[in-house]
């Protein structure tokens, strides 16, 4: 018998504000900078790849660190661990989308400190400089010894603290590229989880999650959408006839249409294998119809030149299905859609079934 396993009563204040979207103060500000700092060390010198996943994972166990005044150093692996998977113990729920808003609010909250840092060092640079030339008037004009003596000191200890401040501001705007560069990896990361490497359309995960929030939205303020679901016609015999790497190029120009013909609130995806599916927003079933006939007759009159020899056509089958039939799940309205476009396949091919 499998014994389920014991986690920490753990409790972090701060990775519950990223849930609950509450505002950060300045200092909590300067805390999540630090502790963005320690967990991209970390992830760098474990040699863990730095996903969004893993990122958010140990960014929550360096805040819990941080909260309890805890030093990494002092805290031996297996209880580190043990830490990792009690706080992180909802990590396999958490949403893709709901991930990405809270790495975005994160990685911006890091900008927007660093900039106000910035904004600081360059009005202390600015204050002194101004300081520095009103007390060398001020020297210039006294004949008192003692005092120029005096001023002299001071306006060596302002030059050399507006030394120290230029490096300061120089080592922020080091670690603010930093963090421009971790936008621009989580951009390319979260990019790269969610698009099919081969057509350049949402894969199958991330265009379920899309789907979802649909069809909340319409459960909730009766936002109409439509389902389209196609699958290109004998693809098999493509492949058979022609290769894989033909087969391919057949995949890439059904991406290139959708994208091109589709309107601009539709949403495409590749589905998995030759089946592709498309979210027609703000869309009943006969407009969806509308907008699935006119991808299948662009569709059949593709002719894709492989070499001076090889001419390929090929055609796709439609299935329709639409929210307003009252379906009570995602996967009752994707087997509608599947259902019709079985249907399509069964009436002849290349048609449009609602």
């Amino acid at each position: 018998m499998k014994t389920q396993e014991k986690t920490l009563d753990i409790n972090c204040n701060l990775c519950k504000k990223f849930e609950t979207k509450d505002s950060f103060s300045d200092k909590e500000k300067k805390q999540i900078t630090e502790i963005t700092k320690k967990t991209l060390s970390f992830l760098v010198n474990k040699s863990i790849p730095s996903t969004p996943k893993h990122f958010k994972r140990w960014f929550n166990v360096f805040t819990y660190l941080a909260e309890h005044n805890l030093l990494y150093d002092d805290i031996p692996e297996e209880k580190l661990i043990e830490i990792c998977k009690s706080i992180n113990k909802k990590d396999k729920d958490v949403n893709t989308l709901k991930l990405k808003k809270e790495l975005q609010r994160t990685t911006s909250i890091l900008d927007d400190s660093m900039k106000d840092i910035l904004n600081i060092t360059s009005e202390y640079a600015s204050s002194l400089d101004k300081s520095g030339s009103a007390l060398s008037d001020v020297s210039s004009k006294i004949d008192n010894t003692e005092i120029q003596s005096i001023l002299n000191y001071v306006l060596e200890e302002m030059k050399r603290m507006k030394k120290e401040n230029e490096k300061f501001k120089k080592k922020i705007e080091e670690e603010n590229k930093k963090v421009e560069k971790l936008k621009k990896q989580l951009e390319v990361v979260e990019t790269e989880a969610n698009t099919d490497y081969l057509t350049g359309l949402y894969n199958r995960r991330a265009f379920m999650n899309v789907l979802e929030e649909y069809f909340q939205n319409y459960r909730q303020f009766g936002d109409v959408f439509s389902l389209i679901l196609l699958d290109i016609d004998n693809f098999k015999s493509i492949n058979d006839t022609y290769g894989h790497d033909v087969g391919d190029i057949v995949l890439k120009d059904v991406g290139n249409i959708l994208k091109k013909y589709l309107r601009p609130e539709d949403i495409p995806a590749r589905f998995g294998g030759e089946e592709f599916a498309v979210i027609v927003s703000n869309a009943n079933k006969e407009i969806a119809s509308k907008v699935a006939e006119r991808i299948r007759k662009v569709m059949e009159t593709r002719h894709i030149k492989i070499d001076e020899n090889t001419i390929v056509d090929y055609t796709a089958s439609f299935g329709v299905a639409c929210v307003e039939d009252r379906f009570e799940s995602i996967d009752q309205l994707i087997k509608k859609a599947d259902d019709n476009l079985y249907k399509a396949k069964r009436n002849g091919k290349n048609c449009v079934v609602i």
